[in-house]
């Protein structure tokens, strides 16, 4: 029985580091959704970015950013959008030593955030 975090399988902090930065490459490089990124301090934005996936790996730390609903409030994501996000987000797993189960595990656990994402939920945005 394997008790590691996906954090720990992943990497611990030089890996979540180089994900973020290896996944934002391809989102800003998306025709699609750089627009949502063009007036965003991408240097904060990973940061927080971090925060939240070494938290949601099972890692230490805390998250310091606004709620998902409230950053996102207003912005025109929809769920195709989000679709696109996490399709980047899956080919940036699959450069990493995981296995498939894994993977899917972290899209699935990213999936929950879909609401508070988009604006086309009829999740309440608080």
């Amino acid at each position: 029985m394997n008790d590691k975090t996906l954090y720990e399988k992943i990497g611990g902090e030089p890996a979540v580091d180089q994900l973020i930065d290896s996944f934002y490459d391809r989102v800003i490089k998306d025709d699609v959704l750089a627009e949502f990124f063009k007036e965003t301090s991408m240097q904060k934005l990973k940061k927080m970015q971090k925060e939240f996936f070494t938290i949601a790996l099972g890692g230490p730390g805390n998250y310091s950013g606004l709620s998902l609903s409230h950053a996102h409030q207003g912005r025109g994501i929809y769920a195709k959008h989000f679709k696109a996000f996490v399709g980047h987000l899956l080919d940036t797993l699959n450069e990493y030593n995981l296995s498939e189960e894994d993977r899917y595990q972290i899209i699935s656990d990213i999936n929950h955030y879909v609401e508070d994402v988009t604006d086309d939920s009829a999740a309440p945005l608080n």
